[in-house]
C-alpha cells in the first residue's frame, strides 16, 4: 500500500488533476479515460515503490 506521503509533489499534484477532471466528467467515457490514466500512474508509482523497497531501483 502506497501512502500520500511517499508520494513526490509532482505526483500528489497529477492524482489531484484526475481525480478532478474524473468529477467533472461530462460523459461516461470520459470518466473512464480519466479513471484508466489514473490507474496506470498508480501502478507506476507501485512499481517504482517497489523496487525502491527490494533496493533494485
Amino acid at each position: 500500500m502506497i501512502l500520500s506521503h511517499q508520494l513526490t509533489p509532482d505526483e500528489k499534484e497529477k492524482v489531484k488533476q484526475l481525480k478532478t477532471k474524473i468529477n467533472n466528467a461530462n460523459s461516461a467515457d470520459e470518466r473512464k479515460d480519466y479513471e484508466t490514466q489514473l490507474i496506470s500512474l498508480m501502478e507506476r508509482i507501485f512499481i517504482r515503490y517497489k523496487l525502491q523497497r527490494r533496493n533494485e531501483l
